[in-house]
Parts: structure tokens; sequence; C-alpha cells
């Protein structure tokens, strides 16, 4: 009875372990990507209203080119 307590006890933690690692990679990403998104949207701001007033200053047959990513986070941080 005492070995079956202790195997159940490491079988236990190796599961809260495998647990708390699934949380980390898919968890706290989506976090961050909802904050991020919540944040941009309370603000007025976003990826896709900016790509709109671009492409409204360069003309309805002008090709919409992706924002770098740089620019959009430091444009983040810097708020």
């Amino acid at each position: 009875m005492i070995i079956l307590g202790i195997i159940l006890s490491v079988a236990a933690i190796g599961f809260f372990c495998w647990l708390l690692f699934n949380l980390a990679v898919f968890a706290l990403p989506f976090f961050a990507g909802v904050s991020t998104a919540l944040r941009a949207y309370q603000k007025g701001r976003g990826l896709a209203r900016r790509r709109h007033r671009r492409s409204l200053r360069r003309g309805a047959h002008a090709r919409n080119r992706p924002i770098p990513v740089e620019r959009g986070v430091g444009a983040w941080i810097a708020d």
C-alpha cells in the first residue's frame, strides 16, 4: 500500500507539471493576444483601421501592403 501511494504521488506530480506546461504553452499566448487586442480596441487603434486610412490616402487602386510588426509594437509600447 505504501508503494502504491508513492507511485500515485509521483504520477500526480507529473500530471500537474504536464498541466502547468500546457497552460504556459497555450493559455499564456492567448491571454497576451487578447489583452493586446482589447487595449488596441479601447485606444481606438488597430491594424485594420490603420490599413484602411492608409489605403484611402493612396487611392482606391493602390496595393494594400501589410504594416511591419515593429511599427505596430513600437507604437503600442510608446503610448
